[in-house]
């Protein structure tokens, strides 16, 4: 914890309990406080669905596409202010590693109305992450077509770990219609 605390960082840890179940009961000893159970979702397949009607789905990679798909996560997420540009070039970095970005955006104006991506892959496992959809665009089933776009691409590269963190049950349940299934839990813990 020293370690962390001359560099002003929080000490936090995210893992699998089941994994090393003495683990949580002497971070607590210790001063930690859990701040979240997540359900650690694995990709099994699942049934085709068509995408939503009038929404299309691409692999982001220009300029222009990545600062849509950053500008969805940045309104999708509670960000204020203007879109710095390091959210851009994360999503390059994305790429760069392997990983792979989804757009997706109305079929007539091209405005982005979602985005996500699947981190650059390590021994054929990857994490699908940072789904967003844009208020308007909400409650059409685009976030699952994108979960499922994603890890698709990702199999047809050769990588067949891909998994996620659902925020909560409410997502976890658009992730099952999206192919996925609960494997187990992470744990969110940090030091006060």
């Amino acid at each position: 914890m020293e370690a962390y605390r001359r560099r002003e960082r929080k000490p936090r840890l995210e893992y699998v309990p089941s994994l090393a179940s003495k683990v949580e009961p002497a971070l607590l000893a210790g001063g930690f406080e859990v701040e979240g159970r997540l359900p650690l979702m694995t990709y099994d397949g699942g049934a085709d669905a068509p995408t939503p009607d009038g929404i299309e789905l691409i692999e982001a990679r220009s300029d222009d596409e990545l600062r849509g798909v950053a500008s969805v996560q940045w309104e999708a997420y509670g960000e204020s202010g203007a879109l710095p540009q390091r959210v851009v070039e994360g999503l390059r970095h994305t790429l760069e590693a392997g990983g792979v970005v989804v757009l997706a955006r109305d079929d007539a104006t091209k405005e982005a109305a979602g985005g996500g991506l699947c981190t650059g892959p390590h021994q054929g496992g990857t994490e699908l992450t940072s789904i967003g959809v844009r208020n308007s665009f909400r409650r059409r089933g685009i976030a699952e077509a994108m979960a499922r776009w994603l890890a698709r691409e990702m199999h047809s590269r050769g990588n067949d770990g891909v998994f996620l963190m659902a925020a909560g049950e409410r997502e976890a349940r658009i992730y099952e219609r999206a192919g996925f299934a609960t494997l187990s839990e992470i744990l969110h813990i940090s030091a006060l």
